[in-house]
């Protein structure tokens, strides 16, 4: 279903938009010898008050902990140890501010992650899509030519299509930059993901996740203060989950989860398309990220 809807022309693989730029340093080492088993290896059950021995915080310490993504709200974690669903590590794409453009009034601050889990997978259909694409640029390592395509908006829709259409999992966070409610948050998300599509059969196959989307929200009632977070998370099975960390209290909660999985598949793909992004800086953050990535990732792995 979700690639009726998207696909716009045959591939055969499609790179990976992968970990951000802050992240470049991710254990290589580690990687390189795990690669072959295409698995990172990791410890999952960490909590997330680090030691000095975490193999997951420890990276990031060579850049910083967190990233400033607007004023008006808390900074994001580079590194999520310990997601609340699925309790695996994520790590950040990139991230940037969703702005309501003919005014230019600014609606919430944004982070995408990859599961870290994943990033072995994501690597490998870099790899075989850059075997297998017969137009190459001048520097025509894999990793040249993931790079020539990421560059390239109309394939890099692609890109993002292909990583959801096997299963890497994202997660994003988003904070509102006003005080708004819950009630908001839900008309926000069902309008982006309804955006650009008007014939009535991909609208009938939306609706009948939206419900699902709805439902969750109808738990939820009253004020989301600026600051708080909402945590979008997709699960292996494509589910996507939701929950809301109140910043003052600390206090997170299940919001509910949404089993139909083109709407986490659709929601994402939104957030992370070229083709009238969503949010520019966000696009511009993660194409950073991914360039750093195949950098230091990829370029053992011809």
């Amino acid at each position: 279903m979700f690639r009726s809807i998207l696909r716009i022309k045959p591939i055969k693989y499609v790179p990976a938009l992968a970990v951000s730029a802050y992240a470049i340093h991710y254990n290589l080492t580690q990687f390189h010898a795990q690669q072959q088993n295409n698995f990172i290896n990791l410890d999952t059950q960490q909590q997330s008050g680090a030691s000095d021995d975490d193999p997951i915080r420890k990276p990031f310490r060579t850049f910083t902990d967190e990233i400033d993504v607007d004023s008006a709200i808390s900074s994001f974690p580079t590194v999520i140890p310990h997601a609340e669903y699925s309790k695996e590590p994520f790590e950040l794409v990139g991230h940037g501010v969703r702005s309501v453009t003919f005014i230019g009034f600014k609606v919430y601050g944004i982070g995408i992650y990859i599961a870290q889990r994943d990033i072995p997978k994501a690597l490998e259909i870099l790899k075989q899509f850059s075997i297998n694409n017969p137009v190459l640029p001048d520097d025509d390592s894999y990793v040249g030519v993931a790079k020539a395509i990421i560059d390239n908006p109309s394939e890099s829709d692609q890109v993002v299509y292909d990583l959801l259409d096997n299963g890497v999992r994202f997660l994003s966070r988003v904070s509102p930059l006003r005080n708004t409610d819950f009630n908001h948050l839900k008309d926000g998300l069902i309008k982006s993901i309804l955006s650009g599509h008007k014939d009535v059969d991909t609208k009938q196959q939306l609706n009948q996740g939206l419900e699902e989307l709805k439902a969750v929200f109808n738990g939820f009632r009253g004020s989301v203060p600026k600051d708080d977070v909402l945590v979008m998370e997709m699960l292996s099975n494509g589910s996507l989950a939701l929950s809301h960390v109140n910043q003052k209290s600390g206090e997170v909660k299940k919001m509910g989860v949404v089993k139909n999985p083109l709407i986490g598949k659709t929601l994402m793909w939104k957030y992370l398309s070229s083709t009238k992004p969503l949010s520019e800086s966000l696009r511009q953050s993660c194409t950073t990220g991914f360039g750093a990535i195949l950098d230091h990732y990829g370029n053992g792995g011809k």
